[in-house]
């Protein structure tokens, strides 16, 4: 090209894959955009997939996952779990009709949370429903006859409580697959709602609800402290709609640890001593349901350091869980640190895998990020990024979302989740990602029309993840 020739095309154009780029993250949402984010992100997916099958096949100690990123997929077709009948098909007609319906209610209430949290709560279970009641509701709870036990079977095993936290540590190695890398709450949780419901179908409806409300009221309470009703409304009803919480809310304990984590952050948001008491409960529960619950202390201690200086705040959090345990150790012979410990052991018999299986060890780290990535969807992604190149960099939730989403990178490195499935093992990180999204939200040039277009895309992507497959774990 003469320097005549490149005089007559507009800088932008002769600096070729840029300017496309740079229209993504500022106008995902453009009719222009919506096909290439789309393709851009299948294409990728569909590309790290087939390169890890090109690895694994070569390299020995390198597990192939058939459907990798995601760790556990059924596809449902024969001869796994057969195609969507017509009544699982009418039923994601239902939900979308649902989802239409919030979408023109929900503005002219201004988004009011409680609203919110309604039509979430129904839409998740409606979604969820497009498996059948069977498979939807009772399965994820009761587990399967040619799986093996899982929390519902060792709860019914049960006759004292107490004597079930007492005998513990010495059961621990024995008990289910889920059961033993937990502490004692995750399989007392299932217990309670047994006695209470009776129905492992309800009890993943009670495990949503509690997940749903929770969740509302506690992520509400953090947006609230930088952003106007409408844009907290609007941020959580995008949080309900993400594909991990659609698919994962119903019968999982992660789905309860996830409020739980977000709730023990408020008292260093709040500075209110009702709310300091509010996170150390929330920090109790979360500590005696998963062990997962030591993401957040590392969070805590740095946030309060960054902002308060003196973290006299986190000193109380911190200095609550050891005298619970001291005190549930001294009341009934259960000892944390020796549970924390044994589940280490049964996760990673071998010890550290870095050393012991290096291969796989760097690819399964890719994993636990990858999944994460594609059950938030690409449109909320490129929302996540700009949304925290935009942030002030003094704001407190723009550091408490970058101090989680680094920290979960310290978390892998230390090889945790070995197996992936962190779209639901580590889903406590989706209310941190959804923070910087509310800053795009609350942009002025968020025209009503850009967010129903993000919240229809990241709905449809819910909706064809949840006909086309099974994440059963």
């Amino acid at each position: 090209m003469t320097p005549s020739s490149a005089s007559r095309f507009p800088p932008a154009q002769r600096r070729g894959i840029r300017p496309a780029m740079n229209l993504l993250l500022a106008r995902p949402l453009s009719a222009r955009s919506i096909p290439l984010v789309i393709l851009l992100f299948s294409v990728g997916v569909l590309a790290a997939n087939r390169l890890h099958h090109l690895l694994c096949l070569r390299i020995a100690d390198v597990e192939c996952v058939r459907y990798w990123p995601i760790g556990v997929f059924f596809p449902r077709i024969p001869p796994y779990i057969g195609f969507p009948s017509p009544v699982h098909i009418l039923t994601g007609l239902a939900a979308l009709v649902l989802f239409l319906v919030a979408l023109s209610v929900l503005p002219r209430a201004d988004f009011r949370p409680l609203l919110v949290s309604a039509f979430s709560g129904v839409l998740l279970l409606t979604t969820t429903l497009t498996h059948g009641w069977q498979f939807g509701l009772v399965r994820p709870s009761a587990a399967a006859p040619n799986v093996g036990p899982d929390y519902y079977q060792d709860a019914l095993a049960i006759t004292n409580p107490l004597a079930f936290i007492s005998d513990f540590n010495v059961a621990q190695p024995d008990l289910s697959v889920h059961s033993r890398t937990h502490p004692p709450g995750a399989v007392l949780t299932f217990y309670l709602l047994q006695r209470l419901t009776r129905d492992p179908g309800m009890i993943s409806i009670v495990i949503a609800g509690l997940a749903v409300g929770f969740t509302a009221l506690f992520l509400r309470k953090l947006l609230s402290t930088e952003f106007d009703l409408r844009t907290v409304g609007r941020i959580l009803f995008l949080f309900f709609l993400i594909p991990s919480v659609q698919i994962y809310y119903a019968a999982t304990v992660d789905a309860l640890l996830a409020p739980l984590i977000v709730g023990s952050c408020l008292a260093l948001i709040l500075e209110s001593r009702w709310w300091l008491l509010v996170s150390v409960a929330c920090l109790l529960l979360a500590s005696f349901l998963s062990f997962g619950f030591v993401f957040v202390l590392p969070v805590l201690l740095a946030f309060d350091i960054w902002r308060f200086r003196a973290p006299w705040r986190t000193g109380v959090l911190f200095l609550s869980l050891v005298l619970f345990y001291v005190f549930l150790d001294a009341l009934l012979r259960f000892s944390y640190p020796s549970s924390f410990l044994t589940a280490a052991h049964l996760e990673n018999p071998q010890g550290f895998r870095l050393i012991a299986q290096p291969a796989d060890y760097l690819m399964s780290r890719i994993e636990d990020v990858a999944e994460i990535a594609v059950f938030f969807g690409p449109f909320l992604l490129i929302m996540l990024v700009s949304g925290l190149a935009a942030l002030k960099p003094r704001r407190p939730l723009t550091t408490l979302s970058a101090l989680a989403i680094f920290n979960l990178f310290l978390v892998f490195l230390s090889g945790a989740y070995q197996t992936g499935e962190t779209a639901r093992g580590a889903l406590f990180i989706y209310p941190f990602l959804i923070l910087p999204v509310a800053e795009r939200v609350a942009r002025d040039d968020m025209t009503h029309m850009d967010y129903a277009r993000l919240a229809g895309l990241v709905f449809l992507q819910t909706l064809l993840m949840q006909l086309v497959g099974d994440y059963w774990w």
